[in-house]
C-alpha cells in the first residue's frame, strides 16, 4: 500500500502552475511532468493545520537517515525548481526525490529505484513568509 500523500491548498496551487506551464521558464520536461501529472492526481489536499505541521511542505528542510546503513543523515530542502540555485542542499520539487518527500511524514520510508532507502527522521518547517 502506498502512503498517502497530503499536501496544503498553497502547496498544490503552487505546483499546478508548474504542470500547465503558466509559470516561465519553469516548464518541465516530459518525464518530471508526467511524474508531476501522476503525483497531483494521487495527493488529496488538507486543510487541517495541525495534520500539515506533520507532513514535508515546499521549503521545508527535510533530515534522512538510512534504516540499513550507518552513513549518517542527509538534510534537504524541498523547493521550487526556480529556487534550487539559491541555496545550500537544495531539491527541486520536481526531482523524483523532491516528489517522493512532499505530503510524506516523519516514520515513512522513501525508496528509490537506484538509489538506498531512507527514513524521513525530522521534518522542520519552514518559517511562513512574509505577507
Amino acid at each position: 500500500m502506498n502512503p498517502i500523500i497530503v499536501l496544503s491548498d498553497i502547496d498544490h496551487s503552487k505546483l499546478s502552475p508548474l504542470l500547465y506551464h503558466r509559470l516561465p521558464g519553469l516548464i518541465p520536461p516530459p518525464v518530471p511532468h508526467a511524474a508531476l501529472s501522476g503525483f497531483l492526481e494521487a495527493s488529496r489536499i488538507e486543510k487541517d493545520n495541525t495534520a500539515l505541521q506533520q507532513r514535508v511542505a515546499l521549503r521545508d528542510h527535510v533530515i534522512l537517515k538510512s534504516p540499513e546503513y550507518d552513513i549518517g543523515k542527509h538534510e534537504v530542502r524541498v523547493v521550487l525548481p526556480s529556487d534550487v540555485g539559491t541555496g545550500e542542499d537544495r531539491l527541486s520539487v520536481l526531482s523524483p526525490l523532491g516528489l517522493a518527500l512532499l505530503g510524506r511524514k516523519v516514520g515513512e520510508l522513501v525508496s528509490l529505484a537506484s538509489h538506498l532507502p531512507m527514513t524521513i527522521t525530522e521534518i522542520r518547517k519552514a518559517p511562513l513568509a512574509p505577507a
